[in-house]
């Protein structure tokens, strides 16, 4: 059965209705002509882009963090002051 369909195959590339095209030019053309500039800064520095972003991203958080333990107003007034359980001392449990 295998045989039967390279036979037609076969029949198919040896008629005369194909007519023979020399393409040889155009693909050759299309082969030497110059690539197109496709690369833009975004894609060229993606990785240095990224990695600068989230550098900056903890380096802001970070800073946050540290000041995170007071909120000052325009006046220099604290507005929210946070403490540690140390600062609270030991609460007292009720009794039954």
């Amino acid at each position: 059965m295998n045989m039967d369909r390279d036979r037609d195959l076969k029949k198919l590339f040896d008629d005369p209705r194909i007519p023979d095209a020399d393409l040889t030019g155009k693909v050759m053309r299309i082969l030497n002509a110059k690539p197109k500039e496709k690369e833009r800064f975004f894609v060229k520095y993606k990785v240095a882009l990224t990695a600068f972003v989230g550098m900056l991203l903890m380096g802001s958080t970070g800073y946050a963090a540290v000041q995170y333990h007071s909120l000052n107003n325009k006046d220099g007034e604290v507005v929210y002051e946070t403490k540690s359980t140390k600062d609270y001392g030991k609460t007292e449990s009720k009794e039954r």
